[in-house]
């Protein structure tokens, strides 16, 4: 964990929920307050996003002060302009085709960078993230004219939360906040993604799928814990830990996931 000073802790605690970056005493950082389990699913989603799918995160820190959890997430601001889908006029109503169709008009035919958009697409799918929105995927601008999609606020990955509505799909809106029951779920949008993607897109997400099984994501969680000392017994009244949790959840998901493909492949 990042090492804090009396009075850095102090600012977290007094800004904690106000979206703007702080300055501690080694860096700048946007802070925020998260359960105990969702701190852990941002971390392990931030390695997953830099390590495998290598898309651009912000740098995380764990801090935990008085029994409360809070991520420090780096300044990007900081390495060049970094601007949010919604800061660049996108409205959250915006499905996946459509982000497409206008950065390619901002950015021209050679924006090659949409192809991180199928990533993230690809790494929601796989981690059932149900909170992808215009405020959490960004567009980072650095000075030697290069540019890195960005992507945060993954702590909601293997939510079990059935009222939250899954987000960035090929044509429902970025942020559904409606009745599931009124609404695409993962599983039915996957197989929307299947019938309707090119092969590349598809062979991307068998490509991914088939490198992060369940053994390999709870050898991530178990590495991620170690890292950050992450302190993972049981809550009093639950008996599983929160890293088997977390795996088990994956491994549910997973399987039915595998289900989908294998009658996608029957059906082609």
């Amino acid at each position: 964990m990042i090492e804090l000073t009396d009075s850095d802790k102090a600012l977290i605690l007094e800004y904690c929920d106000i979206k703007k970056s702080i300055k501690l005493n080694n860096g700048n950082y946007y802070i925020k307050r998260l359960p105990k389990s969702c701190a852990l699913k941002e971390l392990i989603g931030e390695r997953i996003a830099n390590e495998i799918f290598k898309l651009k995160c912000p740098k995380y820190h764990l801090a935990v002060i008085d029994g409360n959890y809070f991520i420090l997430s780096s300044d990007l601001n900081l390495e060049g302009e970094f601007l949010t889908l919604a800061e660049m006029g996108f409205e959250k109503k915006n499905s996946l085709y459509g982000v497409w169709d206008i950065l390619e008009q901002k950015y021209g035919k050679s924006f090659k960078e949409m192809a991180d958009f199928i990533k993230i697409y690809i790494f929601d799918v796989l981690f059932h993230n149900l909170d992808r929105n215009a405020s959490n995927v960004g567009i980072l601008s650095l000075s030697d004219g290069s540019r890195k999609v960005v992507i945060f606020d993954n702590e909601l990955i293997l939510s079990n939360d059935k009222a939250a509505v899954y987000g960035l799909n090929p044509r429902e809106n970025l942020d559904l906040q409606v009745d599931i029951a009124k609404s695409l779920n993962i599983y039915e949008d996957f197989e929307r993604f299947l019938l309707e993607s090119s092969e590349e897109f598809i062979s991307l997400f068998k490509f991914y799928f088939e490198l992060v099984t369940p053994e390999y994501f709870e050898k991530l969680v178990n590495e991620t814990v170690t890292t950050y000392n992450f302190n993972v017994e049981p809550i009093p009244g639950i008996v599983k830990g929160l890293s088997e949790t977390i795996t088990e959840l994956y491994s549910v998901h997973y399987y039915r996931l595998q289900l989908t493909l294998m009658i996608f492949r029957k059906e082609r």
